[in-house]
């Protein structure tokens, strides 16, 4: 690319309803026991951007990724971006085609053998607005609706004040979004992340994250007039973080939030960040917050009310992710939360983010397709220390564990403890040496997770391994 600013190519403007359409996200089995058994480091994927993003693009502070969402029925990435070089918000379509077997499933790492996959790649750049709305913020799915905060500045009488936009597009066809004829204008405010979410009366309520104007850190609170988007939004709360009820103290400044439904209907608002301002260049700690959604729907301006139920905190993700930029969530069909974060900035060839999965856990249902196998690896005893997470349907074995990295380093000769689901006709079998050989350790499926907290006098000692049918 010759320029050295970078544009992207304009999206479709809506003109008609778009078969298809889905303006529901699916719903969690338990929002908090999902948060709560999180990983706290996320397996690493990484995908080429092919140069289309020029040399000085998205390398420092004032141009880098602000939110990342995995789509609801694709196997696609979508990071915004803002750069004040180019005076330009974007969207990165990135599309994962060796996950295709791990559809509405957790995607797992795809540098687990160090080379990218050719067609793991970034696909389509799009400009979402320029000039004065260039700064994009932290995204948010609803269905195929991805909605989108830009902040930028008004002319008034006194000056330039701050302003922003809440912007709708449509995903269903990743590689060319189509943008909705509405949005929501906000005088005097910033917005940071923004979150929407279908009621049960199908019309549509909008949280809107702030911490950067004059006014207190706070969500507000936007409900559509109609059950469509085409007659605009009404304001109908704002609530101070230090408002919510059962409040912790903590003063966060989230970049992404996120509407989640649970199975029995309750709704919860998970907000992202980095407790150090400065991050990622000095790193705080990566966090999220879960709040509880009170509301009721009997008028046209519903009360809102938020109750604070839980803090959780995820290791440091270093060149890999960063909370304090890029990050979101996503809902299988299954009902398992997962959670997926960017680094801010690109490297030469690459964009990097990972995919936060649960832990297996005891209450696990039982299994009896290897389809459904998946084993977790420790580097230190007691589920400690880096985690190598396999799933059969893509990895059943591993030659040699000197080739792979593992969430950025060797992990040859690193297992010291692991869990397992493997059905009852399967074994896993770990090798002394490479390429199977020398003395070997197996452990035997049972339909149910298996945990062994300590391997004992051979921890430290593997170096390559299978899953074997009996």
């Amino acid at each position: 690319m010759a320029d050295k600013t970078l544009h992207g190519k304009n999206p479709i403007l809506w003109t008609a309803p778009i078969p298809g359409t889905a303006f529901e996200n699916y719903d969690a089995n338990s929002v908090l026991q999902s948060m709560s058994r999180l990983h706290k480091k996320g397996q690493y994927l990484e995908v080429k951007h092919n140069m289309d993003i020029p040399e000085f693009e998205y390398i420092n502070v004032n141009n880098h990724f602000q939110g990342i969402k995995r789509l609801r029925t694709h196997n696609y990435i979508v990071l915004s971006g803002a750069s004040k070089k180019s005076r330009h918000a974007h969207l990165f379509i990135i599309k994962l085609s060796s996950k295709l077997k791990r559809k509405d499933k957790s995607l797992g790492t795809n540098i687990l053998f160090k080379a990218i996959p050719d067609k793991d790649e970034l696909r389509t750049i799009v400009c979402i607005d320029k000039d004065e709305y260039w700064h994009a913020g932290g995204i948010s799915l609803c269905g195929d609706v991805l909605v989108i905060p830009l902040e930028g500045k008004m002319q008034t009488a006194q000056g330039k004040r701050d302003a922003s936009r809440i912007v709708f597009y449509n995903m269903l066809d990743p590689e060319n979004p189509v943008v909705y004829p509405v949005m929501i204008k906000r005088r005097f405010q910033k917005a940071g992340a923004v979150s929407l979410v279908r009621l049960e009366n199908n019309k549509f309520l909008c949280a809107v994250w702030s911490d950067s104007d004059d006014l207190q850190k706070r969500f507000d609170f936007y409900i559509s007039k109609t059950t469509t988007f085409n007659e605009g939004f009404l304001k109908i709360a704002s609530i101070p973080v230090k408002q919510v009820d059962k409040y912790s103290g903590r003063e966060p400044k989230f970049q992404a939030i996120d509407f989640i439904r649970q199975k029995d209907g309750a709704l919860f608002l998970i907000g992202f960040y980095n407790t150090r301002k400065t991050a990622p260049v000095i790193n705080g700690t990566n966090t999220s917050i879960v709040y509880k959604v009170e509301y009721g729907i009997e008028s046209a301006k519903p009360r809102i009310q938020l109750q604070q139920q839980y803090v959780r905190h995820y290791e440091d993700g270093k060149r890999q992710y960063n909370m304090g930029g890029a990050t979101g969530t996503f809902v299988g069909k299954q009902g398992d939360i997962l959670v997926y974060s960017a680094h801010h900035w690109k490297t030469k060839k690459t964009i990097k983010f990972a995919e936060f999965d649960g832990q297996l856990g005891h209450n696990n249902r039982s299994i009896n397709s290897i389809q459904s196998a998946s084993c977790e690896l420790y580097e230190h005893g007691f589920f400690g220390g880096r985690c190598l997470k396999l799933y059969a349907d893509v990895v059943t074995e591993i030659p040699t564990f000197k080739k792979i990295k593992v969430q950025g380093k060797s992990f040859n000769d690193k297992v010291s403890s692991l869990r397992f689901q493997l059905p009852a006709n399967y074994k896993l079998t770990l090798f002394e040496h490479e390429y199977f050989k020398g003395k070997r350790t197996t452990f035997l499926g049972q339909g149910n997770v298996i945990s062994i907290p300590e391997i004992g006098r051979d921890n430290d000692r593997y170096s390559s391994l299978k899953l074997i049918k009996i």
